[in-house]
């Protein structure tokens, strides 16, 4: 979802009383259904919002282009913060992949974001804001930084959507994709065992191919290139056989045309995978992981693992409570062992600590409270918080608090 205005409280619409915060917060911890506040919220009404307002920081603030500056000021200091507590990061960006949703026309990303993360993908449904972020011309094309671009709701957004704008793979200047043993390795952190039991049969294909990668690149000594074991990820029918009950022949054409035959002993649940994998009506031709979007797979972005950084800013007022803590559920399994979602937003001033609903861009203003609810029930823990400082009390704007959340179990 786009960026919301900056506290803009004009159209605020408390809710009548103090016994809406609590039912606001039941149904949160609940996990009931849509509050009053929230069943007002329309996405319909959101968009048609957006589509009237200008791509410039004057119709992304509010009114309030202002507050730009006063505001990347004090993100940058909060991430600096976190940076100081993690582990220190050897390349040039302390994040290698970052999230961005909600990202209007880019003011975050420009202005913050690219010093900070090598690969960057933006969900925003309107896509006049995107058009400058993906023309030929744009700073972060050009770098390389930005990979994929998703022009849809946040509401409707998983990282299996189809991107409206995909970078190509970074090649140096032999046309390969640069320091690729790097991800070979990498891959080896991706799967888990776990996985490669699990009922969705994408996930098992990506765990079964990433283990027979890892493998594949060990057995090789890396001495063919690791081109040769990516081949795993479009192995066809017939470039596998299953032996005994633990054994697997590879059988394929590597680089330059020269024949690679390879066999491996495997995790007898690989094993199994694969004879599920080519169980009948497959036959000759027909892809071994069929369930995977094999292209999206071998580019270097894929290989890139999960987020190390979810940045969300002004956008996540437009997410009812149910589809907010859904949301944050289904971050957990995108973020690196030491990623950081990060959500920054206005705060409710009702007199009793209601959220507030305002009917110009079908949005709702959430209490401290339940923001911190809505992550508990996600299964979040806050590690740190800080109040936005530096705004002008002229300016007659809502409080704006920033939040750094992990998984509850890291």
């Amino acid at each position: 979802m786009p960026a919301t205005r900056s506290g803009d409280n004009r159209h605020d619409n408390p809710t009548s009383d103090a016994q809406m915060q609590e039912a606001s917060s039941a149904a949160i911890m609940g996990g009931e259904g849509l509050t009053d506040t929230d069943s007002r919220m329309r996405t319909a009404d959101q968009l048609a919002y957006w589509q009237r307002i200008s791509a410039d920081d004057n119709g992304m603030l509010g009114g309030y282009p202002q507050v730009s500056r006063v505001d990347l000021r004090f993100s940058r200091t909060f991430l600096r913060k976190l940076l100081r507590t993690s582990n220190g990061s050897t390349s040039e960006y302390p994040f290698r992949y970052c999230l961005e949703p909600g990202a209007g026309i880019g003011r975050v990303t420009l202005n913050l974001l690219s010093s900070l993360c090598e690969n960057i993908d933006i969900v925003e449904p309107i896509e006049k804001f995107t058009a400058v972020l993906t023309a030929a011309n744009s700073p972060l094309v050009k770098s390389g930084q930005l990979r994929r671009v998703y022009n849809v709701p946040l509401q409707q957004w998983t990282p299996d959507s189809v991107p409206s704008y995909q970078a190509p793979p970074k090649l140096d200047q032999d046309g390969r994709a640069p320091e690729r043993k790097k991800h070979i390795d990498r891959i080896r952190k991706d799967y888990r065992e776990e996985d490669l039991k699990s009922v969705l049969m994408a996930d098992r294909q990506k765990a079964t191919a990433m283990y027979l990668i890892d493998q594949f690149a060990l057995r090789a000594g890396n001495e063919k290139g690791e081109d040769e074991a990516e081949k795993i990820w479009r192995s066809k029918y017939e470039h596998i056989t299953l032996r005994d009950s633990a054994t697997v022949v590879f059988d394929f054409l590597g680089k330059h045309g020269i024949r690679v035959h390879e066999e491996l002993e495997v995790d007898p649940q690989v094993f199994k995978n694969l004879k599920i994998f080519k169980k009948p009506p497959k036959k000759d031709g027909d892809d071994i992981f069929d369930k995977l979007d094999q292209d999206r797979l071998l580019s270097n972005d894929d290989f890139e693992g999960r987020y190390d950084l979810i940045y969300n800013q002004w956008c996540l007022n437009h997410l009812p409570m149910f589809d907010l803590v859904r949301y944050f559920s289904s971050l957990i399994p995108l973020l690196a062992p030491d990623g950081w979602i990060i959500v920054k937003e206005n705060l409710s001033t009702a007199a009793d600590g209601a959220d507030m609903f305002d009917e110009e861009d079908s949005s709702v203003t959430r209490s401290d409270k339940n923001w911190r609810l809505s992550f508990e029930k996600a299964g979040l823990r806050l590690v740190r918080t800080e109040l936005q400082t530096g705004m002008s009390k002229e300016w007659g704007l809502l409080p704006v608090r920033m939040y750094a959340l992990r998984p509850d179990d890291k």
